[in-house]
């Protein structure tokens, strides 16, 4: 936070500016090592002069949180109020309005209060790091509760407030992730899709894809399992510059494919097409030996012994150091690794 205020209010070129900057720093590591009655003193005696509307905003969140360690909550919510009041939609604004609503809800009893806060936070406040706080407090309020229908209703009329904002995706998934633990899949699933559909570039839909995947696979519904697995291992991104930025799910998603056409529908063909889409996909990745290895075991099920024993023979030499190897000696002989 002070390295990022120091980028936001100071610069060498501006000495006054760069020296109440290096004061600022020097308050908050006073402030870290516990010496609030001092860092609020200094705060204070910042803020007669701040840089920059930003600078002054960020000396009142300090005093706010000083407020806070010292549990004189009213204090706090009227510094917060100072900040969040003002009309200037930043994080800064995010955050004092998030945490006004968790003193109210904690320390004032004013439950009603302190849910339309967190209301207005995500729906006020959609990009922010606050907003994503306020969504997961939410969710965990409604499964406390118990009250499901509730959650459905109030997350859908928040959904519809922001559109088009990051925290969309985040009201969504945490919806399904909640119904998806309280086992009621079956409302999760229309929940995830919607995450993927309304939000896809956002930062949950791969996870939303291997979550509804994983419902149906354990349901055995493969042609929606398939579906949405192979939706998910398609999230490939690479560029020369910048490497890659697969999904995470992405190579377990197209090896789970490999999987469900080896193991369940006895697709051996088909296993071996997802099987080498992977070897090209993720040709360094930790799970490569280990698909190339379930692919050898593809070329047996389909062509028999002989096949098997030259895939293994192939798979030593692209493999030498895959602890498979010992496999590879224990069927064929040391011979074979040579």
């Amino acid at each position: 936070m002070l390295a990022l205020m120091s980028m936001a209010i100071g610069c060498g070129s501006n000495r006054p500016v760069a020296h109440w900057d290096q004061k600022v720093l020097a308050v908050g590591r006073a402030h870290d090592a516990g010496k609030i009655d001092q860092a609020e003193r200094d705060y204070l005696r910042l803020l007669k002069n701040p840089p920059s509307e930003d600078a002054r905003r960020f000396v009142l969140t300090e005093l706010a949180k000083i407020s806070a360690q010292r549990e004189d909550w009213g204090e706090a919510l009227k510094r917060y109020k100072m900040v969040y009041a003002e009309g200037i939609d930043d994080e800064a604004s995010a955050t004092a309005h998030y945490r006004t609503g968790i003193i109210l809800d904690e320390h004032f009893g004013e439950h009603e209060r302190a849910l339309k806060m967190r209301r207005d936070t995500i729906t006020r406040f959609p990009r922010s790091v606050a907003a994503e706080m306020a969504v997961r407090d939410h969710a965990v309020y409604y499964k406390k509760a118990g009250d499901f229908e509730a959650m459905k209703r109030d997350f859908n009329q928040l959904a519809s407030k922001v559109k088009g904002e990051p925290a969309l995706g985040t009201l969504l998934f945490a919806a399904a992730h909640q119904l998806h633990k309280a086992g009621r899949t079956s409302e999760a699933l229309p929940y995830y899709r919607r995450v993927w559909t309304e939000d896809p570039d956002g930062h949950l839909a791969d996870d939303s894809l291997w979550e509804a995947a994983q419902i149906y696979e354990k349901r055995q519904d493969w042609p929606n399992a398939i579906a949405v697995y192979r939706k998910a291992a398609g999230l490939l991104q690479s560029a020369w510059f910048m490497g890659n930025d697969n999904s995470p799910w992405a190579n377990d998603a197209r090896r789970n494919l490999g999987y469900i056409y080896m193991l369940f529908l006895d697709d051996y063909p088909a296993a071996l097409r997802e099987f080498d889409q992977f070897l090209v996909d993720f040709p360094d990745g930790l799970l490569t030996d280990d698909v190339a290895w379930d692919r050898v075991h593809v070329l047996r099920l389909m062509h028999g012994q002989t096949a098997f024993e030259e895939a293994m023979r192939e798979f030593a030499k692209q493999y030498p150091e895959s602890r498979y190897i010992r496999e590879v000696k224990r069927r064929l002989g040391e011979e074979a690794v040579q």
